[in-house]
């Protein structure tokens, strides 16, 4: 049964982290595509810590549909948080290559950043609606009644 726990904590803790990265993130728009120089961007350590929640949130599915696969059965009996995982998949191999690709230095234009940005906000988003259908699954499928 604890091994049950390992894929909502897992995930919780990342998402908080994924706060951390977002907010760098947002410092990174600001001051490239806003011309506000003040903001300070940890290029080193955005990269860093958003390659681990992007990896991080791919295992986590892969804990959570593994551990639903060998419990259940089948995988998908968890509805809006099984498809919001499904939405998340192709966004994490966006938000992962673009990250990989902006680690080359080149001249190029706006088009990766902003994929980039735009790709892993939608995916912060979504892990805040993935707390909620996952709370309503841990309810019904690992609090006792």
């Amino acid at each position: 049964m604890a091994f049950a726990w390992l894929h909502p904590i897992l995930q919780l803790l990342v998402t908080f982290l994924s706060a951390y990265v977002a907010y760098m993130g947002v410092q990174r728009f600001l001051f490239t595509f806003c011309k506000m120089k003040s903001c300070f961007f940890a290029w080193k350590r955005h990269v860093l810590l958003g390659s681990i929640v992007l990896i991080i949130w791919f295992l986590g599915f892969l804990l959570g549909a593994g551990y639903a696969y060998l419990r259940w059965g089948a995988v998908g009996l968890t509805d809006d948080h099984f498809s919001t995982a499904m939405i998340m998949l192709p966004l994490l191999a966006v938000g992962f290559g673009t990250g990989m690709a902006l680690r080359v230095p080149a001249k190029r234009g706006p088009t990766v950043p902003l994929v980039h940005g735009v790709c892993n906000m939608l995916l912060f988003l979504l892990s805040l609606w993935q707390i909620w259908t996952g709370w309503e699954v841990i309810e019904m499928f690992l609090l006792p009644a």
